[in-house]
């Protein structure tokens, strides 16, 4: 039994071994003319990916500014409806809603750059 697992383990390590080394060799063949090619693809998917991250945070950015008015427009109407409980919250929920959209706006916005360098 032992002979079996011990031999069972060796296949395994043999075969793992061989695979690793067919994929390294693979990475190292890569040719000059590939990386130059991937380079310059990169180079020009760069200003795409930068765009596409953009309109996803001033997306992003809209529907935060959406719910805090749309906060501050409920809290307006209960109010108004005499509901005097609210009126702190009126004030004080669209501030946060606006302090939070900011705060996620320029977390974003600083990972753009990281965002649209990488690579598949």
């Amino acid at each position: 039994m032992v002979k079996r697992i011990v031999a069972a383990i060796c296949v395994a390590t043999v075969f793992c071994s061989m695979t690793m080394s067919a994929y390294c060799q693979a990475k190292q063949t890569e040719t000059a003319g590939s990386k130059f090619k991937k380079f310059w693809t990169n180079l020009f998917k760069y200003p795409v990916n930068v765009t596409t991250e953009t309109a996803n945070v001033i997306g992003e950015t809209g529907k935060g500014m959406a719910q805090a008015v749309s906060g501050g427009i409920e809290r307006g109407a209960e109010v108004s409806r005499g509901d005097v409980a609210k009126s702190k919250e009126m004030i004080v929920e669209p501030l946060e809603g606006t302090g939070k959209t900011v705060k996620t706006t320029v977390e974003d916005t600083v990972q753009i750059p990281f965002k649209a360098a990488k690579t598949e």
